[in-house]
């Protein structure tokens, strides 16, 4: 939910596929909020959620969504995710690499100079 825009598209574009009948007009929307996640690289949106997430289960599995009790890794994954997926001109990052293993640190470092 980093990107409000791309947010946005892809839940506007997921209940346009569920429908069963779909307008012109429907159609044409879903051409343009395909293009906007395209221009907001949500197709790579996949893989920065594996990035952030790779090796654990998600919060909102394994906990029923509440928030209060994720485990500490598990959060920095989740606001980590949700900053990475902004596409912020910058980042400050307070101990970073706090609750990430070797592999998630050396993943941010490597995907943070991309």
């Amino acid at each position: 939910m980093g990107n409000h825009r791309l947010w946005s598209a892809l839940q506007e574009r997921e209940e346009l596929y569920a429908r069963t009948d779909m307008t012109d007009a429907e159609g044409m929307r879903l051409g343009e909020l395909e293009g906007i996640v395209g221009d907001e690289d949500g197709y790579e949106a996949r893989a920065t959620r594996r990035f952030c997430c790779r090796g654990s289960t998600s919060p909102t599995r394994s906990t029923s969504g509440r928030w209060r009790s994720c485990r500490a890794a598990q959060k920095v994954r989740v606001l980590l995710a949700q900053a990475l997926f902004g596409r912020p001109e910058a980042l400050l990052l307070d101990e970073p690499t706090n609750h990430l293993d070797l592999a998630r640190s050396t993943g941010l470092r490597e995907f943070l100079v991309r």
